[in-house]
């Protein structure tokens, strides 16, 4: 569904009525540029039994959505005005969360460790859901897999702390996160990790002390000009930090191995 700019509320009347209402079927569903939507509401999985991906972009002013918990991907871009993600997504497998700018945690929760089945969490420019108070306990779910933060302006922000506890983590990816100048730390312990990509963050100044774990099969750093230097081979003062990579890219440079 496309450009419906009039509708502000979807309710159980989006699903039909009797035996026949709902989408027993679909598995799929997209919502896109609906500028004046507000609320979704009254519906339930036995509206939705098969659905398993929900894509919503460009729907400014949506305040909440519903729970169905049988989805395993949910990708929310542009929804500004959107406050947080509903309970009990127990099958959630895949979150991506791009310009979400009013997005928090609940305040009796913790975060997303409740989603006990995330593999993939993609978060881009969502300044209040990485920036919370130190009160509240947040914390990632140790079945992460794959974990790309982008456009993090908070350097002390709970994601970066969180990291080290990650022990399903296979790939990292930290871009444009402009205040970052260190990176975060227990890198090296991480037991899964094979591929760590680190892009557009120029006050990055060097690896980790402890460097990176034995485990990792691909670096990658693109436009971080003081690791660039400190990368180089044989010369740089981190490059026996990372000479034990078999695969290693910088500025699009692969390294002689």
């Amino acid at each position: 569904m496309q450009g419906l700019d009039e509708i502000k509320h979807l309710g159980p009347e989006f699903c039909g009525h009797g035996r026949d209402g709902g989408f027993p079927s679909l598995e799929v569903l997209q919502l896109e540029d609906m500028t004046e939507w507000l609320e979704w509401s009254g519906v339930t999985e036995s509206h939705f039994p098969c659905l398993r991906e929900l894509s919503i972009t460009r729907c400014p002013k949506l305040r909440r959505l519903p729970a169905i918990t049988s989805i395993s991907s949910v990708h929310m871009s542009n929804c500004s005005d959107l406050q947080s993600l509903p309970a009990d997504l127990t099958r959630l497998q895949r979150l991506e969360i791009y310009h979400c700018e009013n997005m928090v945690f609940p305040s009796e929760g913790s975060g997303l460790q409740s989603l006990a089945s995330l593999k993939h969490l993609d978060v881009e420019n969502c300044p209040k859901l990485m920036s919370v108070a130190e009160t509240q306990a947040v914390h990632l779910p140790v079945s992460l897999q794959v974990l790309r933060i982008s456009s993090c302006t908070d350097p002390s922000s709970w994601v970066f702390k969180e990291i080290r506890f990650l022990t399903s983590l296979q790939y990292l990816q930290i871009s444009e996160c402009m205040n970052l100048k260190v990176l975060p730390e227990g890198l090296h312990a991480l037991p899964s990790l094979r591929s760590f990509v680190v892009l557009r963050r120029p006050q990055i100044t060097a690896l980790p002390e402890d460097g990176l774990p034995a485990t990792l099969q691909c670096l990658s750093v693109e436009s971080c000009p003081m690791l660039h230097e400190r990368c180089k081979e044989e010369r740089g003062l981190d490059w026996h930090k990372i000479n034990h990579i078999p695969t290693v890219v910088i500025d699009g440079q692969h390294l002689q191995r």
